[in-house]
């Protein structure tokens, strides 16, 4: 949940950058330590119920095994359940479901949606853009989808298993195979997150290393207003200013 909640963070550091560069105090150290630190507690807070009501259970009467040596044992299984009674067990999965799954893909879409448009618009109003709006997109795109990919088939059972307890009836033992597989995909999702967005900060950066030389290199530089699509031009004053008109 922690690696969870990072993520979508730097989702919302990077739609401030680029959606609202003018307020610059979210980006201040502090305010990333404090940041990370309010998710980090977030997230043990979350986790803390079910950690503290583990339990190892065994379950007997499933046959027998009988040896090389025709000796015959008892087999039994040993599993990690979370021991919380059905009313507390519903509604930490409630509180862990929405608060893990449902708001970050939430915020994580809404975030890159409004990047990518806010790209396109800018793109728009400069004739002479280098954006790689393409790249960004797919880049965005990819990073969103492996996230969801990873993250649906996990939490789907969760909400399967509180809807079985809920109505009462019994859980497929198919699906119980097909949950304990799934637990891997977030471990798969933290492992490789890193490469899309390292591709994709990059792209952010050239973002904005191209308007900045953009606006420096040319003295007459097309531009169209984004709310009334006029064209506009920069010039360079004597004093070394960029004046619009």
């Amino acid at each position: 949940m922690c690696s969870t909640f990072i993520l979508t963070a730097l989702a919302f550091d990077r739609y401030m950058a680029i959606c609202h560069p003018e307020i610059k105090r979210i980006h201040e150290m502090r305010h990333t330590i404090y940041i990370t630190t309010i998710l980090a507690t977030l997230s043990f807070c979350l986790i803390s119920p079910v950690v503290l009501s583990a339990r190892v259970t065994s379950f007997g009467n499933l046959g027998y095994y009988v040896s090389t040596k025709n000796e015959r044992h008892a087999v039994s299984r040993q599993m990690c359940t979370d021991g919380m009674a059905r009313e507390w067990k519903l509604w930490v999965s409630a509180f862990l479901i929405f608060f893990a799954f449902v708001l970050p893909c939430t915020l994580l879409t809404y975030f890159y949606a409004k990047i990518v448009l806010r790209l396109r618009r800018q793109r728009r109003t400069m004739l002479q853009s280098r954006i790689p709006l393409r790249r960004i997109t797919i880049y965005t795109m990819a990073a969103t989808f492996f996230y969801l990919s990873c993250q649906i088939p996990f939490w789907l059972p969760q909400i399967y298993g509180i809807i079985s307890i809920v109505v009462g009836f019994k859980v497929n033992p198919k699906l119980m195979t097909f949950t304990y597989y799934s637990h891997l995909l977030p471990f798969i999702s933290a492992a490789f997150n890193w490469i899309f967005y390292a591709r994709l900060n990059s792209q952010f950066k050239k973002d904005c290393e191209a308007a900045v030389e953009l606006t420096g290199k040319f003295d007459d530089v097309p531009l169209m207003c984004p709310h009334c699509e006029a064209q506009l031009s920069i010039r360079s004053s004597s004093n070394g200013k960029k004046t619009s008109r």
